[in-house]
């Protein structure tokens, strides 16, 4: 997708106010559900306490992976106040030993790298993974 078409279709959060306290990943779950019903193709979330960097999206949508068509997610590197990566939100996943290792710090200076796992700061979801991520929100959360 052409950047000036995804950044022109951003729109503002909504408020939607829960009949119960379902958790963070019930949330998320229950916030991608509604950016898909309404027909997004793309999903941007973040933890209530992340603060993105103004040209956060930008770059997640000039970012080379877009053009693989594989994509189903984006995730920004997270950063704690001080300014260092916050390495334990990017992981590689052995499903072997069913363990998350955090990517080595030094894949971080690649423009992008795959990884299996990551937190909810910055996540740019594609609506193709989001259809099949609400019925799994129990999920997300045991593995968080």
């Amino acid at each position: 997708m052409e950047l000036r078409s995804l950044l022109s279709r951003v729109q503002p959060g909504a408020y939607v106010k829960l009949s119960e306290n379902i958790g963070s990943a019930g949330g998320f779950g229950e916030g991608l559900k509604l950016a898909y019903e309404k027909g997004h193709d793309w999903i941007w979330v973040m933890d209530d306490d992340a603060v993105p960097m103004a040209d956060a999206l930008e770059k997640l949508a000039r970012s080379p992976a877009m053009l693989l068509g594989s994509v189903y997610a984006l995730a920004s590197t997270e950063l704690h106040g001080d300014g260092k990566i916050v390495q334990w939100q990017r992981n590689i996943f052995d499903f072997r030993k069913l363990k998350e290792t955090p990517v080595d710090a030094s894949r971080y200076k690649d423009e992008y790298f795959e990884v299996d796992t990551a937190g909810w700061a910055g996540l740019l979801v594609s609506r193709r993974l989001s259809k099949t991520w609400a019925p799994l929100k129990r999920f997300i959360h045991l593995l968080r």
